[in-house]
């Protein structure tokens, strides 16, 4: 029995329709998956405007989103209260894999004020998205424990 020509075995009508049909769908299936990725690469790589439910504190730390300003935070704040739970110059790293940020603090000896209040200069030094920052503060003894004094005061290290 002799093969048919190939011309003859091969029906181009619906195979050639359904060949581009299927083509098409995965074509728009890459395209909408190219999209999303772009689209979460910009979200991840542009801070959010202060209307956005990000805070102006978040925001001047160079934070993208809310939430790991919030998580670093934390690890942060346990750094500090270690940092001034032990010896004058004491310093806590800290460092949050999930966001990739990560810092240190300082925390100097202790200082008697006009008033009797016990107090410490804090200074810390972060690394947020890829930026350095460095800061100082002030602690002073409440009870058994520390108070921070207000703010941090940015400070240029260079």
């Amino acid at each position: 029995m002799a093969k048919k020509p190939v011309a003859e075995r091969v029906s181009k009508g619906p195979n050639l329709m359904m060949s581009l049909f299927v083509l098409a769908v995965v074509i728009g299936m890459l395209v909408a998956l190219g999209a999303r990725q772009w689209a979460h690469r910009l979200d991840r790589g542009l801070p959010q405007s202060r209307g956005s439910g990000i805070s102006a504190e978040a925001t001047n730390l160079g934070y993208r989103h809310e939430r790991d300003f919030h998580v670093d935070q934390e690890q942060e704040s346990r750094a500090q209260a270690q940092a001034l739970a032990g010896e004058p110059g004491a310093q806590r790293l800290w460092e949050n894999a999930e966001t990739g940020n990560r810092g240190i603090v300082w925390a100097a000896p202790e200082t008697l004020r006009t008033g009797g209040a016990t107090c410490r200069t804090l200074a810390r030094r972060t690394l947020i998205n890829g930026a350095y920052r460095a800061a100082e503060g002030t602690a002073c003894r409440k009870g058994d424990g520390w108070d921070q004094q207000g703010a941090w005061r940015p400070v240029d290290y260079r």
